[in-house]
């Protein structure tokens, strides 16, 4: 009895309408999965861009704090409008009061 359902089942498994199916879902699941890889990996850029700009804003800010001459956010303007025609560079560098001092 077993034999027989065995071989029904290798039967049903081998016969070509079976087989066109498999390969058909197999070639409608790729782009599928591919969607999705793509959308996870341009998020994970996306997200690992962020982040680099916020820490080069972070590393930044502790430059000019650390500097002993002061902030002299009026001196600064020069070369960030430099950096600013020769990168895709664009800072704002605020005063206290939070009014633009300088930048592109």
């Amino acid at each position: 009895m077993m034999a027989l359902r065995r071989r029904r089942l290798v039967a049903w498994l081998f016969r070509i309408r079976t087989r066109l199916l498999l390969v058909n879902l197999l070639i409608a699941a790729v782009p599928l999965v591919g969607i999705g890889f793509a959308r996870f990996y341009e998020r994970e850029m996306l997200r690992r861009l962020e982040d680099d700009m916020i820490h080069q804003a972070e590393v930044l800010r502790h430059m000019l704090l650390a500097d002993p001459a002061g902030l002299r956010l009026a001196e600064r303007g020069p070369v960030l409008a430099f950096d600013a025609q020769h990168t895709r560079l664009r800072i704002r560098l605020l005063a206290s009061a939070r009014r633009r001092a300088s930048g592109i």
